[in-house]
């Protein structure tokens, strides 16, 4: 046997070993190589897989927080005691929600000499009891602010395949509105409209940019006011034509 040969055997026998310490994990990987390896009865059509491969990697990735959020339990609980030997501890359920649905793990909830309630899940892992993700929160955000809070529950249920209510759509968009409309507030107090008191050396100048048609002020004349959106390379009864060229400062 050749030393390579030798070491795919190491590694193939340790990922069996690892897969054996996750059942669930090893369940999903084994019906995704089904699909994939599908012999018998009808062929599916593509469309068919596609579904199914879909469902399966929601599965996967559910069950893959599950188990990295009891391994992380499981040192962090590890080192409390290390050093304090002496806590006790009692279970509860930690529940939040991700692009994958609701993880649901049990925590261990610890008590010493100096603390009665020491939480160290959610603050060891950046979640929040029955809070959303970063990510999930954009999609709720981009689904809330193009539809009812209503139809955006509903697109996430076709999107991602789970079912969360609409009161939660409308408090995670309205957070992030809120949180926008702050950080634009600060932009604005800037004094970026101040110019500096010396210019630039040189600026570049593309005078192939994109024509803007202003509509010259007065009374209308004739049955229509030309407006702004008619072409560009024609524009009669405007009063002048200006071109909108990006700049950069070298």
């Amino acid at each position: 046997m050749t030393k390579k040969n030798s070491h795919r055997n190491a590694q193939e026998e340790q990922l069996i070993q690892r897969l054996r310490q996750h059942p669930e994990l090893r369940e999903r990987f084994e019906s995704i190589l089904e699909i994939s390896a599908h012999t018998e009865g009808p062929i599916k059509s593509a469309d068919e897989v596609d579904a199914r491969l879909i469902e399966e990697l929601r599965r996967l990735g559910n069950t893959t927080m599950r188990d990295w959020a009891a391994g992380a339990e499981q040192r962090l609980g590890d080192q409390l005691r290390r050093k304090d030997p002496s806590a006790g501890v009692r279970k509860k359920t930690l529940k939040w929600w991700c692009v994958f649905g609701q993880v649901v793990i049990n925590e261990r909830i610890w008590r010493t000499e100096t603390r009665k309630y020491v939480r160290l899940l959610p603050e060891g892992i950046g979640v929040k009891p029955w809070g959303r993700s970063l990510r999930l929160q954009r999609v709720l955000t981009d689904f809330g602010c193009e539809h009812s809070f209503g139809h955006a529950a509903a697109r996430v249920f076709e999107h991602y395949g789970f079912e969360i209510s609409a009161s939660a759509v409308r408090e995670t968009t309205l957070a992030h509105v809120q949180r926008a409309a702050q950080q634009l507030e600060e932009e604005y107090r800037e004094p970026f409209r101040v110019l500096p008191a010396a210019g630039a050396g040189h600026v570049i100048v593309e005078a192939d940019g994109t024509m803007i048609c202003t509509v010259a002020p007065g009374k209308r004349q004739g049955k229509k006011q030309p407006t702004a959106f008619r072409s560009c390379v024609a524009c009669p009864g405007l009063g002048f034509r200006g071109r909108v060229c990006p700049a950069r400062v070298m």
